[in-house]
């Protein structure tokens, strides 16, 4: 009769303990899920913000190759032309490009994007840049040529201001994009965290 009911105890408890390894794998499956889907929404939105990023450094190329003697702000096809009336404004888009690809840089340095391939990503962690350096690279070149439109605010006009400071709400927009994915990163590890501390428990 004991050793029935002993029994009986032994089995309910294995079965507790299969239900118990089962929810803990489940949530592991489920953490995992959720860390790869977040990871790839997170590496599109880079290779996105990349990519517009390229785009805007066309803007600014095409009036480092404009060779008419006044030089049309892009943005300003969109409503009335405007002419730059800064005296160096291909000097100032060279600078508005490097403010640009110093804040890609920044972003794959500090997200990993995997953009090349499997052999050269190990050269390129070799060589990486520090990214305070493109960091500081980006906000001091970004803010050069809007401080050249602002000395010659006499002549100047609001939309030759919003083109040069362009660089600039790049770089704010891939900072605020990369804190976001960061805080959500951050979410995933907290509770994950926080499933191992129940376990302990």
């Amino acid at each position: 009769m004991d050793g029935s009911k002993f029994r009986k105890r032994k089995t309910k408890t294995n079965a507790e303990d299969e239900v118990e390894f089962l929810d803990e794998e489940e949530q592991e499956r489920l953490l995992q899920e959720l860390r790869e889907q977040n990871m790839k929404a997170n590496i599109l939105i880079q290779r996105g913000l990349v990519v517009i990023g390229c785009i805007i450094s066309l803007l600014f190329l095409n009036v480092i190759f404009d060779n008419q003697e006044l030089i049309v702000i892009p943005i300003s096809y969109i409503h009335t032309i405007k002419y730059s009336s800064i005296r160096s404004p291909k000097i100032a888009a060279v600078l508005s490009i490097i403010s640009i690809l110093s804040s890609v840089l920044s972003l794959i340095s500090a997200s990993k994007i995997k953009i090349l391939d499997r052999k050269l990503q190990t050269h390129q962690t070799k060589t990486q840049i520090p990214i305070h350096l493109t960091v500081s690279a980006a906000l001091m070149t970004g803010c050069l040529s809007p401080l050249m439109t602002l000395l010659q605010h006499k002549d100047s006009s609001i939309a030759e201001f919003i083109f040069w400071l362009i660089p600039l709400i790049l770089s704010f927009m891939y900072y605020s994009a990369f804190t976001m994915m960061s805080s959500v990163n951050t979410g995933i590890d907290a509770l994950e965290l926080s499933k191992y501390k129940y376990k302990s428990v």
